[in-house]
């Protein structure tokens, strides 16, 4: 296995032998500029590139730690995340490909052949994204939050119990009428 790399994501290919290599980049979270979530330490990035001819067959695992404030309470809660994708990178001789606006398969890349190395660092940020939860609640046990410990019925019973805003509750007399 390489050393770990900690400068960029690119994986030389040039001059690579058939069969499987394995690399390993662990990554800052400021260096992939996501705003939408923190993380509580470093993302790990396992890689094993399978090369066949002029195929590159790339399969990445992503582990780390999103940090997220709950959407219930408010609290900070740590979620971990274990990703894993793979992307096929398929050298086009002819150029047929090569910036082709038509999508064949998105895990599908062609490259040059006079490509050198293979950046995956934007890669792995789309999928740390698309990976980040819609809704941002941990989980939840016998009815209590494994956060802050509040019963879940309750704080959504609160919520619908709440009383209406004086003007709203004018209007809703006029409707009802």
């Amino acid at each position: 296995m390489n050393k770990p790399n900690k400068m960029n994501m690119e994986i030389r290919i040039s001059n690579l032998k058939d069969g499987n290599h394995f690399y390993k980049f662990e990554n800052n979270a400021e260096d992939f500029e996501i705003e939408e979530v923190e993380f509580k330490s470093g993302i790990i990035t396992n890689v094993e590139l399978i090369k066949t001819g002029t195929q590159y067959d790339l399969k990445a695992k992503l582990t780390g730690t999103y940090v997220m404030d709950c959407e219930r309470c408010l609290e900070k809660y740590e979620l971990p995340f274990d990703i894993n994708f793979e992307l096929v990178y398929k050298t086009d001789f002819k150029g047929e490909f090569i910036n082709n606006d038509k999508d064949i398969d998105p895990n599908l890349v062609f490259i040059s052949p006079n490509t050198h190395h293979i950046d995956i660092k934007n890669d792995v940020r789309d999928y740390l994204i698309i990976n980040i939860p819609m809704r941002k609640i941990p989980d939840e046990l016998n009815d209590k939050c494994l956060v802050c410990g509040k019963e879940i019925s309750n704080e959504i019973n609160d919520e619908q119990n709440n009383e209406i805003n004086p003007v709203w509750e004018k209007l809703l007399k006029n409707k009802n009428n």
